[in-house]
């Protein structure tokens, strides 16, 4: 097991040594917090790439492959932003390709399936004449829920910084994976590896070796013939591995030195920007000396233009703008009749580099003609191989720009008259935009009729273009009359029992009637009048009633709640009225059992109405359909490694512990047997039942031996003295040094360490301490250098002890020390370095 941290990108656990040397004077060193970085770089694999199908093979290069000087190789870098990493658009993200040179160093963009622009790469050097592979990201991959991008490119071994000769090379990526490929190079032959001449040079050039021929290679545009810078690969078809010589094509290109035989030349990739090799070509045959010279043909790239029509207020996309496409300097229409779809885009493909205006002409329904042309401009770098299927690539205001519409308003008028065409009150006009409601208030006491236009519903009429007049007609309500019901008792004098009520109706309607509770209507005054059926009538009227008290009758309340759910309410109360001594009806609720009453020992099956109202609560249980189901997941102890998953199930059911989507127990146990061994599973894992009360289900797992180190030892502040001198103990350490042995047998463990950044000025990295640190262990001096030293041997006797190495260090015993050699150390300032624990069991 091996911690590491690194000082910029944090990669495990390691940890970080900072010194200070300072002059003659001193000063206290301010605390840092260690800056924290992701490497977003996954991994990266290299494949051959066959120069004849222009396809990369399908097998990756693996470590101790042999390729050759030569070769064209396509590298791909796999890129992934973590879910909790936040990043944000145009952020910049690089990493060094090693030993490595690409054959074309032009941006280049990386887009999703429905085209949408994710990003842009490009390979440039760095002021150590390093290639570096940066990425830039946009705002929809921001936005996306998906961040992970695959770059792909092809390169060749940088002559430059690679020897041509047969050798052992190894390629360390940097990537996440911390990925070191090494290959072996053969040697490439003198006429393989010949430098690119200009076309001057070749002018002059004469065949100075015997037996050998020259030809040429011309590159020019396939539309006018012109030259055009372009590259060429020729293979001898003698050769068995057909390795290739890759030459730039500044217009034309003559290779020299050829032997006589059978080759075959194809178009590479141009450096001139805007231009492709025409990929429909196959390599054409070549035979020398019979064949002097060949053209190849490169296509002018091609590029799109778009416009995103948007609302102006709600950035809704709008569908239905009619645009024109013309060239903005010669105003030559290039396309017309173009329409916004649903997504309210107009892209126009297979234009050339070249300044475009779209023209508006005609507005979408409605909205507002907008006259403003929108220039759009095709650059170099958006133009792509001129094919049906090659994918646009946009740039945000360049060639892909939005344009606003501000929506039309419409004018409506209501004009108010009755049936006979007097006017009843001022008309109304209002303004809004088309689509929405028109607002509608009816004159009171009035009916509408009949409008001008007819059939038109004005609580239902929306703004349209232009100004729209709507007149409505209305008839007059009809006559109202009022009646008041007064109430008496007959048994008790006469007096009165409730407040009268007084309502008023359309003549002819029937007039509402409540009579009073615990009453029966006797006689009436006037005499003979059924209350439940008087009718409005005009005018006013009063009715006098006069009734007899009914029998006493009692209440009776039920209340219900589920006591095994919190005591929450299971319906609402019934509240029923009777008759005293009367059973009152009781219905149980379903899937209910009745536990207890409040007042207690109620039968509520047995109850009767008494005088007055009554309340009963009822609690009950929930008849039980289901028990829980708790899978565990416990080391050789029986302590849980992760929570346990509880589920609800149904009782009786038999349940496939793996297979079951909801319990989710494959996907736990993919992702903790990648660090642990299963040693146990629970017995019918495939029919587990389900019984009342609950059931628990355990897989076990072996321990682990696991570690814990300081992610920074700062040794402080200190001034160089003539002398050596030690510094015996650090000034402060974060994070401890600790063994954990997890494992149900426990045996011996040891604890080594080595350098993997010697320890060094922090901004002069050239000045370098070495053998100063120093680690005592059984008060015996082991100097840390590169090569694995044991620094610490124990045994944990429980899995819950936490051995702490760091505790035991001391001035005066075993500890991580500092050798002050004034002689090592040509600089003052800060130093840092990093240390690479490891424990590894047994002795």
């Amino acid at each position: 097991m091996k911690r590491k941290i690194s000082f910029v990108f944090l990669i495990g656990c390691l940890s970080l040594i900072f010194l200070n040397y300072l002059g003659n004077e001193k000063i206290s060193a301010s605390d840092k917090d260690v800056e924290t970085k992701v490497n977003v770089f996954q991994e990266a694999t290299l494949s051959k790439y066959d120069s004849k199908t222009e396809t990369a093979l399908n097998v990756p290069i693996k470590d101790d492959d042999t390729i050759n000087y030569g070769d064209i190789l396509q590298i791909k870098y796999h890129f992934s932003i973590p879910t909790d990493m936040e990043i944000k658009k145009d952020q910049l993200f690089s990493i060094e390709v090693p030993y490595l040179i690409p054959t074309n160093k032009e941006p280049s963009q990386v887009t999703d399936k429905k085209g949408n622009i994710l990003g842009e790469w490009k390979i440039t050097e760095d002021s150590k004449k390093t290639n570096m592979l940066t990425v830039k990201v946009s705002k929809a991959f921001v936005e996306s829920k998906e961040k992970d991008l695959d770059i792909i490119f092809l390169a060749h071994i940088d002559a430059s910084k690679v020897e041509n000769k047969n050798q052992k090379l190894t390629f360390n990526f940097g990537t996440e994976k911390n990925q070191e490929l090494q290959l072996n190079i053969l040697k490439e032959s003198q006429v393989k590896k010949r430098a690119v001449e200009s076309t001057e040079k070749i002018g002059v050039n004469k065949e100075n070796k015997a037996g050998t021929y020259s030809f040429k290679v011309r590159a020019i545009d396939n539309i006018d013939g012109i030259p055009v810078k372009g590259q060429s690969i020729l293979d001898n078809l003698a050769t068995p591995e057909l390795l290739g010589v890759l030459a730039e094509i500044n217009g034309e290109y003559t290779y020299t030195g050829l032997e006589a035989g059978s080759y075959k030349i194809g178009p590479m990739s141009s450096p001139q920007s805007g231009y492709f090799a025409d990929r429909t070509y196959p390599k054409y045959p070549v035979q020398i000396p019979q064949d002097k010279e060949i053209t190849l043909i490169y296509l002018k790239g091609w590029g799109s233009v778009m416009i995103t029509v948007l609302d102006e207020d709600s950035n809704a996309p709008i569908p239905g703008a009619e645009y024109k496409l013309v060239n903005k300097a010669t105003g030559e229409v290039v396309k017309e009749g173009l329409v916004s779809d649903e997504y309210g885009e107009v892209i126009v493909n297979e234009l050339y580099e070249d300044t475009y205006s779209f023209i508006e002409t005609k507005a979408a329904k409605g909205y507002r003609p907008n006259p403003t042309p929108i220039d759009v401009l095709i650059e170099k770098r958006a133009l792509i191989y001129p094919a049906a299927d090659s994918r646009p690539l946009f740039y945000d205001d360049i060639n892909a720009k939005e344009v606003t519409s501000k929506k039309e308003k419409g004018t409506v008028t209501f004009e108010y008259y009755d049936v006979g065409g007097i006017k009843i009150q001022e008309p109304e006009t209002t303004s809004g935009e088309i689509g929405d409601l028109v607002p509608y208030t009816p004159p009171t006491g009035y009916t509408l009729s009949f409008t001008n236009p007819t059939g038109i519903d004005p609580t239902n009429v929306n703004y349209e273009e232009g100004t729209k007049t709507i007149k409505l007609y209305f008839t007059k309500d009809i006559v109202k009359g009022t009646v008041t019901f007064e109430y008496y008792d007959a048994s008790n004098g006469g007096i009165q029992i409730q407040e009268p009520e007084t309502t008023s109706g359309v003549v002819g309607d029937l007039v509402p009637y409540n009579p009073p509770n615990g009453y029966t209507l006797s006689f009436t005054n006037p005499t003979g009048v059924d209350p439940a059926n008087v009718k409005y009538e005009a005018g006013t009227k009063n009715i006098k009633l006069y009734f007899t008290k009914d029998p006493v009758k009692g209440t009776v309340t039920f209340e219900y709640y589920d006591i095994s759910n919190g005591a929450i309410k299971i319906q609402e109360p019934e509240t029923t009225s009777g008759v005293v001594g009367d059973s009152v009806p009781y219905n149980p609720p379903n899937g209910y059992t009745l536990s207890f009453t409040d007042p207690t020992g109620i039968n509520p099956a047995n109850v009767k109405y008494e005088v007055g109202a009554k309340t009963i609560k009822l609690y009950f249980t929930k008849d039980p359909t289901e028990a829980n189901l708790t899978i565990r997941f416990i080391d050789e102890e029986g302590r849980d490694i992760v929570n346990p998953v509880v589920k609800a199930k149904t009782i009786g059911i038999a349940v496939n512990l793996k297979t079951d989507p909801e319990l989710g127990v494959a996907a736990i146990l993919t992702e903790m047997e990648k660090t642990r061994k299963l040693v146990e599973s629970p017995p019918n894992e495939t029919t587990f039942a389900i019984t009342a009360g609950g059931v628990t289900a355990t897989y076990k797992f072996e321990g682990q031996l696991l570690l814990t180190v300081p992610s920074l030892i700062d040794f402080g502040t200190h001034t160089v003295k003539a002398k050596s001198e030690r510094i015996n103990q650090p000034a402060s350490v974060t994070g401890d040094l600790t063994v954990q042995d997890t494992r149900a047998t426990k045996v011996p463990w040891k604890i080594t360490a080595r350098i993997t950044d010697p320890v060094h000025h922090i901004t002069n990295t050239s000045k370098v301490i070495n053998d100063g640190l120093v680690y005592v262990y059984n008060g015996k001096d082991v100097v840390l250098n590169a090569g694995e030293q044991t620094v610490s041997t124990g045994i944990n006797t429980t899995s819950t002890q936490i051995y702490n190495v760091n505790n035991t260090w001391t001035a005066v015993g075993d500890g991580l020390k500092f050798q002050v050699n004034p002689v090592a150390i040509s600089a003052t300032g800060s130093y840092k370095g990093e240390i690479t624990w490891s424990l590894v069991s047994g002795p």
